[in-house]
């Protein structure tokens, strides 16, 4: 139970994604294939670090590249309204 409650954004961050229209479901939630990822833009909020928007359909630029070169805590694909936490 309190591994589930440490997957979970804070209250803070989830207000930002909110008023941004991109809610997070949480930890684990599905990512659109690597292949369709693309950067679109960077959000930092004070006590989450910085968050990683994607946008899926970007041919040639995949999720593992962002993930070995851009360090983030969460993975946020506006597309699909999900998340990931990288851990």
């Amino acid at each position: 139970m309190a591994a589930q409650a440490a997957d979970r954004p804070s209250a803070l961050v989830q207000e930002h994604l909110d008023a941004a229209g991109a809610p997070m479901l949480g930890a684990g939630s599905a990512l659109p294939p690597p292949e369709t990822c693309l950067i679109t833009r960077f959000a930092r909020f004070e006590s989450a670090g910085e968050f990683l928007i994607l946008r899926a359909l970007a041919p040639g630029v995949t999720l593992m590249d962002i993930q070995r070169t851009t360090p983030v805590d969460y993975i946020v694909d506006l597309d699909t309204i999900t998340a990931l936490r990288r851990t």
